[in-house]
């Protein structure tokens, strides 16, 4: 098995990921568009790749191609964008470029919004006009002395609150309406203090958009998909707004049936856990009622669109999500029924999850992955599907070349204490299986996923293609409070973090390591895996020979008046919490989270400790990472830290991503050598909680 790590590393660079894919007019012409990486000059490198009926064509480059809106038939795109501080809009046909508008030009607003949180771009059924989501336009301010200018004097340092990590520029957002012919953009009135995006319209004269509701302050809205908020339509002509949906509960996403104008939405309870199961509903244009589908939950990971659109008058595409893995879905809205439509029905495709990217009525476009690359070329493949007459087929040839090292994975079922939860173990083909026994100078890699309301899927990972490609096993934990275990155990979890989770995780490892003959383990996490993998090593610290954290949280009781979602700790904590009036923090409530917290088992550890941090995360603030470091470091404990001046959370930037694969590879390649050469594979005992 190869051994190279950086060689490793770039070829996983080098690996086609999809940015995005689209049915053109008919339905055999397909466009995508792929995305490489080059750690060395800290970019990534675009391509277009065409399909002509089914007939792959030779790729092009490209650049970054923002975001992208369809008008119905697909004869017309818009591409919405930002650059050098100035927002363009440019409307193209299948001939080229029709017209570039800029924005700025007319200075109605601040710049476009492009992210998946509040954006939104989509042409008007008569295609006149295009509507978008923008930041409101800046008031200019100036200090006392400017003698020169009346402008909000006085107002120069006001503070300018946002929603937080990833969205520090929505501040303010405004929908805006560009008309094709004139150029013209109308900013639309909102008269109360929410927050809107994501508009679409519903007639030539009406949009239904969402509402966000502000609360005394925003709350940090990336990964949380609790914020309450409400579904509106609002009427061009009158200039009026009209609420579909009550309070208290938090919008996910909205589809409308192009035939009968029927609106489908995703809904859960506002507050609570960060990510949890949603109900489907469905508004009847006929009479303005809300209709529950019977019998239904559906939930998706972070980052995947989980409502797609209509397939007809009654039926829904949707990405869903059961056990570890990701499913395209057809939902009868009248009885409640799911059909799984591409399981089974491709070649090798046991172990593959499965994604919808585009919809056209009843086709859909779909990657598909497992541990290993598609064709030794893509880290996930492209399909075609007609949720009708079952037509699947795949774009991308799913041949392995002989160059690449197949790895293999299965699906572990476990149960602790009366409750169900999975894990994914994953190595290398020329590795023995569990029935092979023992082979010498082979490290486990536990890999608890953040969240903690999250899941692992049986995806293409980076992580785990890079690191059982050298020669390590992996292990992804999806323990109690993950997605696709059902909605008890996200319930499960609240109240008992640092407890019922590590057991999870360590029980988990402890099975794996036994049965799969290594002789040592090590752990990496990051967000809250970071702070299960900071329990881990203080509650077992003879289990694990290394650590790795990605911007863990240390202390919840000294995150709450730092991060962007102090509701996250309490929830977590099991506490009490409002939105529209947050608790005052007591020494019981410190209490509990401090008693929840890695921090009180800094004492024990005893491990080699790498912690990769970034400087600009807002969810758990580097401080957090930061103190611990210091901690270890004054109990003599041999820990190093990088620090990332331009991450945030994710620590996704392309030098970052590969350079903490490196480091990460480095501390654990050490460890085998340099730190417990035997470790006992009798399960050691957590040690007790102090106080």
């Amino acid at each position: 098995m190869e051994r190279n790590p950086i060689q490793i590393c770039e070829e996983i660079c080098n690996l086609l990921n999809l940015n995005k894919a689209f049915i053109g007019e008919e339905r055999s012409q397909i466009s995508s568009i792929w995305c490489q990486e080059d750690p060395l000059n800290n970019e990534k490198i675009y391509s277009c790749k065409i399909w002509n009926n089914f007939e792959g064509l030779p790729s092009i480059p490209c650049n970054d191609p923002g975001v992208i809106a369809f008008n119905k038939n697909r004869s017309l795109r818009a591409h919405i964008f930002n650059k050098d501080d100035k927002s363009f809009l440019e409307i193209w046909n299948s001939s080229g470029l029709i017209k570039r508008h800029d924005l700025s030009l007319q200075k109605a607003h601040g710049l476009v919004y492009t992210n998946s949180i509040f954006g939104g771009l989509h042409f008007s059924p008569d295609n006149t006009k295009i509507v978008y989501v923008a930041e409101e336009k800046e008031k200019k301010s100036t200090s006392f002395f400017d003698k020169f200018s009346e402008d909000s004097k006085g107002a120069k340092f006001d503070y300018k609150e946002s929603w937080g990590e990833q969205l520090t520029s929505c501040c303010k957002s405004i929908i805006s309406i560009l008309y094709l012919e004139s150029g013209k953009i109308e900013v639309l009135e909102n008269s109360d203090d929410q927050f809107v995006s994501k508009p679409v319209w519903y007639s030539n004269d009406e949009l239904i958009m969402i509402k966000t509701i502000q609360y005394p302050f925003k709350h940090g809205a990336i990964y949380c998909p609790n914020r309450a908020n409400m579904l509106y339509k609002y009427d061009h002509p009158s200039s009026t707004y009209t609420p579909l949906t009550g309070n208290g509960k938090a919008i996910l996403d909205f589809e409308i049936n192009k035939n009968n104008q029927n609106i489908a939405f995703l809904s859960c309870d506002a507050g609570g856990p960060h990510r949890s199961y949603f109900t489907v509903h469905v508004i009847q244009s006929s009479s303005g009622d809300v209709i529950q589908v019977p019998n239904v939950l559906v939930c998706g990971i972070l980052g995947i669109k989980v409502l797609h659109g209509w397939i007809d008058d009654t039926k829904l595409l949707l990405t869903d999500l059961e056990g570890p893995h990701t499913m395209a879905v057809a939902l009868d809205t009248i009885s409640g029924h799911k059909m799984d439509l591409l399981t089974g029905k491709m070649e090798d495709c046991e172990d593959y999850s499965f994604i919808v990217v585009d919809q056209k009525e009843h086709e859909f476009l779909f990657t598909y992955s497992s541990s290993n690359p598609i064709s030794g070329l893509y880290q996930q493949g492209l399909g075609f599907s007609d949720a009708l007459s079952g037509e699947v087929r795949a774009l991308t040839s799913s041949h392995r070349t002989s160059s690449t090292t197949p790895l293999r994975s299965e699906v572990l079922e476990l149960n602790r204490e009366g409750r169900d939860y999975n894990a994914i173990h994953v190595r290398g083909s020329d590795v023995p299986s569990p029935a092979g026994g023992k082979t010498s100078q082979r490290t486990l890699i536990v890999f608890p996923h953040g969240g903690p309301h999250s899941a692992y899927t049986t995806a293409f990972s980076k992580h785990c293609y890079f690191f059982a490609r050298l020669g390590f096993g992996v292990l992804l934990v999806n323990y109690t409070g993950s997605l696709g275990l059902g909605p008890d155990s996200i319930t499960a979890l609240s109240g008992h973090v640092g407890d019922m989770d590590v057991k999870d995780v360590q029980n988990a490892a402890q099975i794996v390591r036994q049965s799969g003959g290594y002789e040592r383990a090590v752990v990496m996490g990051g967000s809250h895996g970071g702070f299960l993998t900071a329990h881990l090593i203080g509650q077992y610290p003879e289990f694990y020979s290394a650590a790795a954290l990605r911007n863990p949280v240390i202390d919840i009781a000294t995150m709450i008046g730092s991060t962007d979602i102090p509701d996250w700790a309490f929830y977590e904590a099991g506490l009490p919490y409002s939105a529209a009036y947050p608790p005052t923090p007591t020494a019981e409530i410190y209490g509990a989270m401090l008693n929840a917290s890695p921090l009180r088992y800094v004492d024990h550890v005893v491990c080699p400790v790498l912690l990769l941090i970034g400087a600009k995360d807002m969810r758990v603030p580097p401080s957090q990472g930061i103190r611990y470091y210091q901690y270890l470091k004054s109990r003599g404990v041999e820990v190093e830290m990088k620090l990332y001046p331009e991450e945030c959370h994710p620590l996704s930037g392309v030098e970052c991503a590969a350079d903490c694969l490196l480091h990460m590879y480095n501390l654990f390649i050490s460890s085998q050598t340099a730190f417990m050469t035997s470790l006992p594979l009798d399960h050691p005992k957590p040690l007790p909680k102090e106080g």
